[in-house]
């Protein structure tokens, strides 16, 4: 087996387990592979992340292979084509599914993951909503989600990109000389249409924008506390390997020891 191989089983196992069990699970896994004599593996399984729970769910389902995950994530290629083409009509059209479509891989996430008894949590749904739209406009993320491998909520504040684009509104009519008038104010009415559309994104993207800095912010923090409290706990498990080690040389040595009084004093005794 490759190291690409043996990473990806140990990944799909990990990442399918529970996070609670996840950092105990993969120490195990980096010393079996140190065990046998392949670091390069034991290295890349010890850069492995605990997911959040939001990362979870979506891990778990990837592995379930959820119909209206799928058809999300086909959706996203799709609007990425679309608007790379610059077809802002069919660009409209398929922006109609993303809502409606995103609402039902939330509600089938939760029905898969009450029949394996998991119940989820509010936050960890706002992590799979906001990953799911990051998802939609960046291939980096789709790819996490398809193979399962999350370890992080994802959000996307670009601008430009499917998550916000502004479509234009469809041209209207060249002006006829028999109703100019109405052209007029149907023309007038699509601008402000559009100038709403544009303002509305625009605030969204601001949001966006402050939550994702306030986000990135956290998940930071948290990472790095958890990376410090994971080598504390390597540090921890290393000195209780030798204790115990001690320990037990110390009770062979008493127990040695204590042989070596009694013979003394059967010899003493008998002589």
């Amino acid at each position: 087996m490759s190291e690409a191989q043996g990473l990806d089983a140990v990944s799909a196992e990990l990442y399918g387990g529970a996070p609670a069990d996840f950092v105990a699970r993969r120490d195990e896994l980096v010393k079996a592979a140190r065990a046998d004599g392949d670091r390069e593996l034991a290295t890349a399984i010890k850069a492995l992340r605990r997911p959040t729970v939001g990362a979870w769910y979506l891990n778990l389902a990837a592995a379930a292979g959820l119909t209206s995950l799928r058809e999300l994530l086909e959706l996203g290629r799709e609007l990425r084509e679309t608007q790379a083409a610059g077809d802002f009509a069919a660009l409209r059209d398929l922006a109609g599914r993303r809502g409606p479509l995103v609402g039902r891989v939330l509600r089938d996430l939760t029905a898969h993951l009450a029949q394996v008894g998991i119940t989820t949590t509010g936050s960890g749904l706002d992590e799979v909503r906001t990953t799911l739209g990051a998802a939609l406009a960046d291939p980096a993320v789709d790819a996490q989600v398809r193979s399962g491998r999350v370890d992080r909520a994802h959000s996307y504040g670009g601008f430009g990109e499917v998550e916000m684009a502004v479509v234009p509104p469809a041209p209207s009519p060249s002006p006829s000389k028999e109703a100019p008038k109405k052209d007029a104010d149907a023309a007038k009415e699509q601008l402000a249409a559009a100038r709403r559309e544009l303002a509305a994104a625009e605030r969204e993207r601001a949001t966006t924008e402050a939550r994702g800095k306030e986000a990135g912010a956290t998940v930071r923090a948290a990472r790095k506390r958890v990376e410090s409290l994971e080598t504390e706990l390597d540090r921890a498990r290393d000195a209780l390997s030798k204790a115990e080690a001690e320990a037990a040389g110390l009770k062979a040595r008493a127990a040695a020891l204590t042989a070596t009084i009694e013979q003394s004093r059967t010899a003493l005794a008998s002589g």
